[in-house]
């Protein structure tokens, strides 16, 4: 096996190379001479051919096409379209203008879930028809093309499709006075996209990506989309339009890009409910029975095609409750079904008409009306009502129970009306922001002293794929543990924190003897340590300075640390969820609070200024955390620590305090400027008929109070005000 891995990978790029200059010792390496600080199985490959796919996209992003359309005219053609189409918000309307008059042979858009891009592409179409222009859609899936068709007017087909067409040489009709459309983009996987795009671009049609780059990845290799929008930009819609709630599409937004504090508001609304597997495979089944009965469509979705399968199972006991059917048949997933059940097709079959214009699709879902004795289905289309005929070979092989599906699988087989299910999800390992194909070694190593699981991380959304840059500061002068995943130089990344001994120059369990003898005695027989490259780190113990085999290495890695440092101190930036601290930061405080970050490997989408601070086992870390933290707190006046102590008192916690406090009350210090009545607005979000949730009291009352001083701002007799803006709550 490891033959075969290192065959393959010899033949591949390696995304995560090892940057460090500084060679560890014997003792510090595994019998294979890689560094026991470089952990196993946490490389990621891509192939050259995938790093020129990508170029080729980004290239034509920024690549001027023959001819476009005056933006005059493109204006004149929006005005006398909008009379005959849904009204366009100015987010809207900019990303018509952009997309149909740029001259860009490929134009990118990105919209969260709900921001209105559906009703913006219809009105695209309309408007380029009246430009003498022929728009052609394009999607990942037969489901997806289907509901872009139905929801636009545009005709859609999937992009296996028309790259099909393409490989056998035939005609798509696509020329010069093409825009093809590509919806959900974020979701095709890059070589097909590439060779959709150099098709489209060599024929003289305009490409226009449609996606959101913070969903779900492609299935394949995909990514792109971020390496374009930081290269080359984007027309991005903000405003979320699908929900009445103001707050509740806040909510969504902050939950799209990572924010916990919106965790809060789906608790409060009880949204969230959890529970071990066994509990949700009881609970789930039953919950989706009544909300069914109520008339309402329910989709349970889960990660894994092994709990979707058990799921299916458990939500077709509960609907039978009992009863055994007369005539079943056995399904690809490994469940039978039956009249009543519903099922889903999971697999394209253009032979299996059900109208003049569409077939069988997969990620369709059905309602069996009867099952044959030869196995033959027919079953009726959720959406569109139309029947079908499935004969026993295709439900044997492609048809699975629909009562849940997989995350990937949902994107694009609903209707509008059913997007906001669409969440977010965050995948809990991934390359290099999700673009490449991952070829990595065995996560076993029999030879190596740090055996646990390795640790792999996102890398910045603005990232471009293909860079790897400067290696991360590592967390002890003394032993220098270190990760060797490539980071921007904006964000270094540090590695799993060493222990009280590693971190005083003594060795960890897991790690080789520093000497075949003696060495540990001296070293716990040491004088006072100097201080470290980090403030809240030792220097090298002086018994160590004269050592002939690790002076040299201790004293290189103690240099490489501090100019890491002063990289950082530099370079670096905190990240844009940070301004909000900016009134009260320092250019002291804002070195000191980066150096901690890069070396403590803090997310930058973590929204604390110190991300989480190390346990007991860290004391001096601990230890050296609180000092700026107080002085950034110093900096706000009196009246923010005043709500400080009024909101924990709301809560009946009078002595709790967390940065999710201090963040609201500098809000409610601003709403009183602004002339409303906090304290007023306090009591009646604490006091609501609903208790707050256990967990994140302080993130739901903000939503609470987000409401209510909306509601009160809108409410509140017009002042005349001196030329002062009331800045709102922005939480």
């Amino acid at each position: 096996m490891e033959h075969l891995v290192d065959a393959a990978t010899a033949r591949l790029i390696n995304l995560t190379p090892d940057l460090d200059p500084i060679t560890e010792p014997t003792k510090l390496r595994r019998s294979d001479g890689v560094s026991v600080y470089r952990h196993t199985g946490a490389d990621h490959f891509t192939s050259p051919a995938m790093l020129v796919a990508e170029q080729r996209i980004v290239d034509s992003a920024g690549t001027v096409g023959p001819r476009a359309p005056d933006p005059v005219d493109v204006e004149l053609a929006l005005m006398a379209a909008t009379p005959e189409q849904p009204s366009l918000n100015e987010g809207q309307r900019a990303l018509v203008l952009a997309l149909v008059a740029d001259s860009r042979q490929v134009a990118l858009a990105l919209a969260p879930a709900g921001a209105g891009k559906t009703t913006a592409m219809s009105v695209l179409a309309a408007t380029s028809h009246d430009l003498g222009y022929e728009v052609v859609g394009l999607a990942p899936s037969a489901a997806a093309a289907a509901v872009l068709s139905e929801a636009t007017g545009i005709p859609a087909e999937t992009l296996a499709m028309l790259d099909h067409t393409l490989g056998a040489g035939l005609d798509p009709g696509i020329g010069p006075h093409t825009i093809v459309v590509i919806d959900e983009a974020g979701m095709a996987d890059t070589p097909t996209l590439d060779r959709v795009i150099s098709a489209c671009t060599g024929m003289g049609a305009r490409v226009r990506l449609i996606g959101d780059d913070q969903q779900l990845a492609a299935v394949g290799a995909g990514g792109v989309l971020r390496d374009i929008a930081s290269t080359h930009g984007a027309v991005r819609l903000s405003e979320v339009v699908r929900f009445d709630d103001a707050v509740e599409a806040s909510a969504s937004l902050a939950l799209r890009d990572g924010d916990k504090s919106a965790i809060g508001f789906y608790l409060d609304h009880h949204r969230i409910h959890s529970g071990d597997e066994l509990t949700s495979l009881t609970e789930v089944p039953v919950a989706r029975q009544d909300e069914t009965e109520a008339g309402r469509e329910c989709l349970m979705l889960a990660p894994t095609r092994d709990l979707v399968a058990r799921l299916n199972k458990a939500a077709r006991n509960t609907r039978l409750n009992g009863a055994e059917p007369k005539d079943r048949v056995a399904l690809a997933d490994g469940n039978n079904a039956s009249a009543g059940d519903v099922i889903l097709t999971r697999r394209n079959d253009r032979r299996l008409g059900i109208s003049s214009t569409d077939w069988v699709k997969n990620g369709d879902r059905w309602t069996i009306t009867a099952v044959d004795t030869s196995g033959t289905i027919r079953a009726r289309h959720l959406r569109s009502g139309l029947q079908a005929t499935l004969p026993p070979a295709y439900v044997s092989e492609h048809i699975e129970l629909g009562y849940a599906t997989t995350v990937h699988a949902a994107r694009g087989q609903h209707s509008r009306r059913h997007a906001r299910h669409r969440r977010r999800q965050r995948r809990p390992t991934t390359a290099l922001h999700d673009a490449h194909p991952v070829a990595a070694p065995p996560t076993t190593s029999t030879s190596s002293p740090n055996s646990q699981t390795p640790r792999r991380t996102s890398c910045p959304a603005s990232k471009n794929s293909s860079r790897p840059s400067i290696p991360s500061i590592a967390s002890s002068a003394a032993m220098a543990p270190r990760s060797q995943r490539p980071q921007s130089s904006r964000s270094l990344r540090a590695p799993p924190r060493a222990s009280t001994k590693q971190r005083s120059g003594m060795p960890s369990p897991s790690a080789p003897p520093l000497t075949n003898s003696c060495a540990a005695k001296p070293m716990m027989r040491s004088k006072p340590l100097d201080p470290g490259p980090l403030p809240w780190l030792p220097g090298i113990p002086s018994d160590l300075h004269e050592h002939r085999e690790w002076a040299a290495y201790l004293t290189a890695r103690r240099d490489r640390v501090t100019h890491l440092v002063e990289v950082v101190r530099h370079d670096a930036e905190l990240p844009p969820a940070l301004r909000r601290f900016d009134d009260v930061l320092t250019d002291e405080l804002r070195s000191e609070i980066l150096t901690w970050r890069a070396a403590n490997g803090v997310h930058e989408d973590d929204r604390s200024l110190l991300g989480s601070v190390p346990g007991t086992d860290d004391l001096a870390a601990a230890r050296y955390a609180r000092h700026p933290q107080r002085r950034v707190d110093a900096h706000y006046p009196a009246s923010v620590r005043r709500w400080e102590s009024e909101i924990a008192g709301a809560m009946g916690d009078p002595e709790h305090r967390d940065g999710h406090i201090l963040d609201l009350a500098r809000e409610l210090d601003r709403l009183q400027v602004s002339g409303l009545n906090p304290a007023q607005i306090l009591r009646r979000a604490a006091h609501l008929r609903r208790p707050l949730p256990e967990d994140r009291k302080v993130e739901a009352l903000a939503y609470r109070i987000e409401r209510m001083a909306a509601n009160d701002a809108a409410h509140r007799p017009e002042r005349h005000q001196s030329g002062r803006r009331s800045p709102g709550i922005g939480l």
